[in-house]
Parts: C-alpha cells; sequence; structure tokens
C-alpha cells in the first residue's frame, strides 16, 4: 500500500518527467510539421517519435532505483508512465493547438497539397482507394481543436499501451518475506 507521502512524492516526479515527455513530444510534432517540406527534419522526428517510450523507461528506472530502492509494483509503474504520457499529451495538445491556431497559418495544409499532389504520392493514395481531392478538402477542413483532441487521444491510448509494456519491463515486484 502506499502512503500519502509517497503518493505525493509519486505526482511530483510524474509532473517532472511528463513535462520532459512534453517537451519532447512538442519538439516531435514541430519537426513532422516541417518535415513535409524537409526530409532529414521528418526522419529526425520520427527518431524522436519513437524514443519516447525509452525515455519514459529510463524515467522510471531512474525513479525506481534513486527513490525505491530498486523495487516498483507493477501498478506503481503503469500509475507512473500512464501519467507520465497524459501529462506529456496535454502539453502536446495544448502547443499544437497554439500552433495551428497562431503559427501555421496554413502552411502544413499547403505543404500537404504539394507533397499529395506528387505522382508517385497520388498512386499510392488511389491504391488505398481515396480519392486525392477528397484527402486534401479533409485536411484542408480539420480545426486546431480537432487536431489538438486527435494528437491527445492518440497519446492517450498509444501511451497506455506503451505503459503496460514499460511496467512489465522494468516494474520489479518486492519479494515477500516469508
Amino acid at each position: 500500500m502506499i502512503t500519502p507521502d509517497e503518493l505525493n512524492q509519486l505526482k511530483a516526479y510524474v509532473r517532472y518527467d511528463g513535462l520532459i515527455i512534453g517537451v519532447i513530444m512538442c519538439v516531435t510534432f514541430i519537426l513532422m510539421m516541417r518535415g513535409v517540406v524537409s526530409p532529414a527534419l521528418g526522419m529526425l522526428a520520427l527518431i524522436l517519435l519513437v524514443a519516447t517510450p525509452f525515455v519514459v523507461g529510463k524515467r522510471l528506472v531512474n525513479y525506481r532505483d534513486n527513490i525505491l530502492m530498486k523495487r516498483v509494483s507493477f501498478r506503481r509503474a503503469l500509475f507512473y508512465t500512464s501519467q507520465c504520457f497524459m501529462y506529456g499529451g496535454i502539453i502536446l495538445a495544448l502547443v499544437s493547438y497554439v500552433y495551428m491556431r497562431f503559427v501555421d497559418g496554413g502552411s502544413f495544409a499547403a505543404a500537404m497539397t504539394e507533397a499529395l499532389s506528387k505522382p508517385e504520392m497520388a498512386a499510392i493514395v488511389k491504391q488505398n482507394g481515396m480519392s486525392l481531392d477528397e484527402l486534401l478538402e479533409a485536411l484542408g477542413m480539420q480545426t486546431p481543436v480537432e487536431v489538438a483532441i486527435s494528437l491527445l487521444s492518440n497519446v492517450l491510448i498509444m501511451g497506455f499501451m506503451a505503459s503496460l509494456l514499460i511496467s512489465l519491463i522494468v516494474g520489479r515486484e518486492p519479494r515477500v518475506k516469508r
């Protein structure tokens, strides 16, 4: 059972690590937005996206080893990691809303239109049974709020699935003495 002091300590670490994860997610988002035009930035965004669960795992290991004397239950590890993803997702949703509302000015939609209009991309879109005009119209109709909510829901779902895996790998149950 976790004591109130331990819960407060856990929440403090989660908020701090959630901020770190949120910053990583925001940098990834910005790089992805710019990656439509520059493939190198898109590749860097992909690397950061893949690295995010590993950073969460590393932060959990740090918390487990330095605070919990190298023992953490699956439940506490799951709470810790899923909360890190939740805080990071909230930060990402806020930043993405501000970016899409005030900074982007339609440049993402224009870059996507240009990228999808290339013959090789048009062929891929057609192979997937979509019309290029319908896809471009759907991209252009998304509001900043819809983008932010979509990103938040994706982070929460994928973050919870990653949290299960991270907690299974990193969690160490205390041995019961008999």
